[in-house]
């Protein structure tokens, strides 16, 4: 088994030379003393003795509670339970661990991807030698889903269905509704499949009117939710996330995979996880203020480039995707001067190949960088794409 190279790694060792990480799509970075209501002191005689023994193959029952609570929001009825819940280190070993146990290159299973889509979601399933199947949701429709052609792409041998919503690399949100249709859909065409929603962005708002609704996972069992800690509310670091399924035997199967590949979550990190929940929508809320404010300055850079760019308005998240005009970049020498220019100002985009598409299209993370640093930033990216054009 081998998983194939994707350059999406440079994320996580970006040069020296590099001081504007746009490529990067967290909001920002917190702190301990961000995420944690104790006093140093208080702090300091909790972690002296907290036990360091084995956690729990599902996750602390005060995390999955959290979790639980946090996937209802509005509903009245709370369809979700911690019973429905396993946590996992980051949303990317669930990607991996349902990908692992939902689909079988033996059986002749059958995957369809919703893209562009993260990278982790696709490349999990090559490595198992699983068949992959596309279904685009294409940048000029802004990354919007056409049912027709949904119900087209599937068939009695796919076995998983995977989407992100809000979108990543675009930020474009999959409304419950559509959700609802695609397992209608499902149903008929794919019996077998479970829908698969990368939920990563939900809670990383961008409106000040804007509410976070229920998880995609109260739709219904066939569903199977992610999330984590590390985009929305800005903990990449603590390496939590979780899977939410109201099917209690994949839930079981995926304890029983989790014990195997990785036994529990490092205590240390369930104990740092459970103390952000006691802050979240206090932290929550202060990200949203500053992703609003990046977002708006964005918007107004976006305009007075829209003879270099075009765009896709994101709905939520800390990111969006853009897109070079042939009208300036008429060529592919054109374009890799783009990215040249782009290392010549020191400056970091997601590059549309991370995500199966053209070089033509790039990731601008908004939410990694403080306000006046991401005003350089675009300073920057202006003198990229007339350096290059």
């Amino acid at each position: 088994m081998s998983f194939p190279a994707n350059d999406i790694i440079a994320l996580l060792e970006v040069p020296d030379d590099i001081r504007f990480n746009l490529g990067e799509s967290t909001s920002l970075d917190l702190k301990v003393s961000d995420i944690t209501t104790l006093s140093e002191s208080e702090l300091t005689t909790k972690l002296s003795s907290l036990n360091l023994g084995y956690g729990s193959a599902r996750g602390t029952k005060e995390l999955c509670k959290l979790i639980a609570e946090d996937a209802n929001r509005t509903e009245t009825e709370n369809l979700i339970t911690e019973d429905d819940v396993v946590v996992t280190i980051g949303a990317v070993s669930s990607l991996f661990l349902v990908s692992f146990l939902l689909c079988s290159p033996q059986r002749n299973d059958e995957c369809l991807i919703v893209s562009p889509n993260f990278p982790a979601a696709i490349d999990g399933l090559i490595a198992l030698g699983v068949t992959v199947n596309f279904l685009s949701s294409k940048f000029e429709n802004k990354y919007q889903l056409d049912m027709d052609e949904f119900a087209v792409a599937l068939n009695e041998n796919t076995k998983l269905v995977s989407i992100p919503s809000p979108g990543n690399p675009s930020g474009v949100c999959v409304p419950l509704e559509t959700i609802q249709k695609m397992v209608e859909i499902m149903k008929e065409k794919a019996p077998a499949a479970y829908l698969l929603v990368d939920e990563t962005y939900r809670e990383a708002l961008l409106h000040e009117d804007d509410s976070v609704g229920p998880s995609a996972s109260v739709v219904s069992d066939k569903v199977i939710s992610l999330s984590s800690l590390s985009k929305a509310v800005g903990a990449p670091g603590l390496r939590i996330g979780w899977m939410i399924c109201r099917d209690k035997t994949v839930i079981q199967k995926i304890i029983v995979a989790k014990m195997n590949i990785l036994i529990c979550c490092p205590t240390m990190e369930e104990f740092f996880s459970i103390e952000l929940f006691k802050k979240k929508q206090e932290l929550l809320d202060r990200q949203r203020e500053h992703l609003s404010k990046n977002f708006e300055l964005l918007k107004q850079w976006m305009e007075e480039h829209s003879s270099w760019l075009e765009w896709v308005q994101p709905d939520r998240g800390a990111l969006c995707c853009a897109a070079l005009t042939k009208q300036k970049f008429p060529s592919e020498d054109s374009v890799t001067a783009f990215y040249d220019a782009c290392k010549q100002h020191k400056l970091m985009v997601g590059r549309g190949s991370w995500f199966r598409e053209d070089d033509r299209r790039f990731r601008v993370g908004f939410g990694y960088l403080e306000y006046e640093e991401f005003k350089l930033a675009l300073y920057a990216l202006s003198a990229a794409l007339q350096a290059s054009s």
